[in-house]
């Protein structure tokens, strides 16, 4: 069984711990298929995904309006009994130019989609699979008038090796800390856990982290320079006189890198990167009834978890937990146990099997 994965940056291009939990899931359905990866986009595409460690067997160079006459001509000449996308956008730029070419086609969401009733649309018509991960992903396809029969759960995957980094007395601390320009042990260094940020998600990070050394602990906050909301909380930190509180970095994307020297994620709303903080042991503070529905009994409050405030995020509530995580290493240590624990089944592995089944199922049946 031969499948064809495409990768694309036609909308936006995928994250770094998106292309991470790609390249777990291609390494591990390795052994289920004769696969290739293709990717359609710019030179910045083919860039990260070799810094993500994936090999590109063919890549479509094309901005967003080349792409679908691109890929489709490429598609229409290839041997291959399933096409895999990564992406929505990827899979309607497919089956908008290959509708001389029946295939079967099936669809990984790992990002939330975007409302497009035309590609929707047609895929819903060529009756093409989609994995989704998030209740609410489910939801907004079917608010497009996707068929329920054709949307299917996955769960998000972690490649562990990637996450395996003791963050309490591993030796890359200090010096991961000292690039921060943090030299005191006592300081305690907050993740701000959003891979697909909303607007307002730096702002509740920084009022949350900002009330808590209110009280005269020493916490400061790691944030990525892409996080929503970023500049007005660089403004009101300023206002504040708490610039000092920020720490803004790209290690912030690429959690494995930096959590030597991480002793808390503040998870808002995203499901991907608050598995890769919980497989981390990282003790985790978040709204209830917890930020991403797609985690489930995963986030237990007081047990893997402290969760508080209104699913928004309430700032005082999350500031007073990371206060208590700040007083209690014991508390915080046994939650970052907990939180491995939870996510254990969270493999490529587990993804790869449940990718497999799927296109097993898809062989010989034609979706567009």
């Amino acid at each position: 069984m031969r499948i064809i994965h495409l990768i694309d940056s036609i909308h936006t291009p995928p994250s770094p711990l998106r292309l991470a939990m790609i390249a777990g899931a291609l390494r591990h359905s390795a052994p289920s298929f004769e696969q290739a990866v293709w990717a359609v986009g710019d030179a910045s595409l083919m860039d990260d995904l070799r810094t993500a460690g994936i090999v590109v067997d063919k890549h479509l160079a094309a901005g967003r309006a080349g792409a679908g006459l691109r890929l489709g001509r490429a598609l229409r000449r290839e041997p291959l009994d399933v096409v895999h996308a990564w992406s929505i956008e990827g899979a309607a730029a497919a089956h908008a130019m290959t509708l001389t070419r029946r295939l079967p086609m099936v669809v990984s969401v790992i990002d939330p989609p975007r409302v497009d009733w035309l590609g929707t649309r047609m895929l819903r018509r060529a009756r093409v699979t989609l994995l989704t991960a998030r209740p609410g992903d489910r939801e907004a396809l079917l608010g497009c008038g996707y068929s329920s029969e054709l949307i299917e759960s996955m769960d998000v995957c972690v490649d562990a090796p990637s996450a395996t980094l003791a963050h309490g007395d591993h030796p890359r601390r200090a010096a991961q800390r000292l690039a921060w320009g943090v030299t005191d042990e006592r300081t305690t260094v907050v993740l701000a856990a959003v891979d697909s940020p909303r607007s307002l998600d730096g702002m509740t990070a920084m009022l949350s982290v900002g009330l808590a050394a209110e009280t005269g602990r020493a916490v400061r906050l790691l944030i990525s320079p892409s996080a929503g909301g970023l500049e007005r909380a660089q403004r009101m930190a300023a206002a504040s006189r708490r610039s000092n509180v920020l720490l803004v970095d790209a290690a912030a994307d690429r959690p494995w890198e930096a959590i030597a020297g991480i002793d808390i994620a503040l998870a808002l709303d995203d499901d991907l990167g608050l598995l890769w903080a919980m497989r981390a042991g990282l003790p985790i503070v978040a709204p209830a009834p917890g930020p991403a529905p797609g985690m489930g009994p995963r986030l237990v409050d007081g047990e893997s978890a402290l969760l508080g405030g209104t699913p928004g995020g309430s700032p005082g509530e999350l500031a007073r937990r990371i206060c208590r995580l700040h007083d209690d290493p014991e508390l915080a240590r046994r939650l970052g146990d907990a939180a491995t624990v939870a996510t254990a089944d969270a493999t490529p592995q587990r993804f790869a099997a449940r990718l497999a089944a799927v296109c097993q199922s898809m062989q010989g049946v034609a979706s567009f």
